[in-house]
């Protein structure tokens, strides 16, 4: 049995779909149910339209939920998330 090619060249990677936008958090925080501590507190970043972002840290220290709010995967408790 032969898999299929899913493989692209690097110039079909690196054209956009779409228009890039820039991303900003705005005090955006975000308090699981029954924690006393937020996973995220207050984060404020402004990330330009075109920009890469790395988040880079500890296991446990708000990476992946920040990401989740990005894509409302999980909603913010406080502040706000503004793509223009």
């Amino acid at each position: 049995m032969t898999a299929p090619d899913t493989s692209f060249s690097s110039e079909e990677t690196r054209r956009p779909t779409h228009e890039a936008a820039t991303l900003e958090f705005r005090s955006a925080t975000k308090r699981y149910p029954g924690q006393e501590e937020a996973a995220v507190d207050g984060l404020s970043l402004t990330v330009p339209a075109g920009e890469i972002l790395v988040l880079v840290g500890p296991s446990g220290c708000g990476k992946t939920t920040a990401m989740r709010m990005v894509n409302r995967m999980i909603e913010i408790t406080e502040g706000d998330i503004l793509l223009d």
